[in-house]
Formats: C-alpha cells, sequence, structure tokens
C-alpha cells in the first residue's frame, strides 16, 4: 500500500476561488479514482492557505497509471492553467504504512 498527501500552497484571498474551480471544474477528472481518494482538507491551523488531497494507492503502478491518465487529458490541462495563477506551490508526500500499524 502507498499513500500520498498532496498539499497546494494558495495565494492569500485565492482559496475561494481555488474551491470553485475544483467543484466546477477539476473534480470531475478525479471521478474515476474515487476508489484511490481519502479526502480534499482545506487547513483551519497551522500551515494556513492549504488545500490537501489524500489518497492511497496499492503500489506505484496503480498511481502511474492515475498521473498517466490525468496528464493526458487536454481538459485536465486547461482546468490546471486556471488553477496554477492561484497557487504558490506543491508538497507531495509518498508514505508507506510502517508494518506494525492498521491502515485505511
Amino acid at each position: 500500500m502507498l499513500y500520498e498527501i498532496k498539499s497546494y500552497a494558495v495565494a492569500p484571498g485565492q482559496m475561494p476561488n481555488c474551491l470553485s474551480l475544483y467543484q466546477d471544474e477539476g473534480y470531475r477528472y478525479f471521478k474515476p479514482f474515487e476508489k484511490n481518494l481519502l479526502g480534499y482538507f482545506v487547513t483551519e491551523v497551522g500551515d494556513l492557505n492549504r488545500l490537501v488531497q489524500f489518497w492511497k494507492f496499492e503500489d506505484y503502478a496503480e498511481r502511474a497509471a492515475m498521473l498517466a491518465s490525468l496528464r493526458g487529458d487536454p481538459g485536465f490541462a486547461a482546468f490546471g492553467a486556471k488553477l496554477t495563477p492561484s497557487l504558490q506551490d506543491q508538497k507531495c508526500l509518498l508514505m508507506r504504512p510502517a508494518p506494525f500499524a492498521k491502515c485505511v
């Protein structure tokens, strides 16, 4: 099992725009992969103005297949072009569960 946390720093004041773009245009591209999506979140405290995605994959191949599908879709690229001006940075963390812990 492989877990991924993608975190985007959103420019101050741009979060409503980002959330609207995801809701109205972007989320449809993730619908085929909903079984892998553990959730979308917005930070409340700590590192503010962050939009965070949590993903779960069986292995690297499943993750790579999803990314290839998204990157090959011109509509997803157009969505990304609209979203990018509101973003300041992106962080990605890939993790495997510790052998002694039960994970979702």
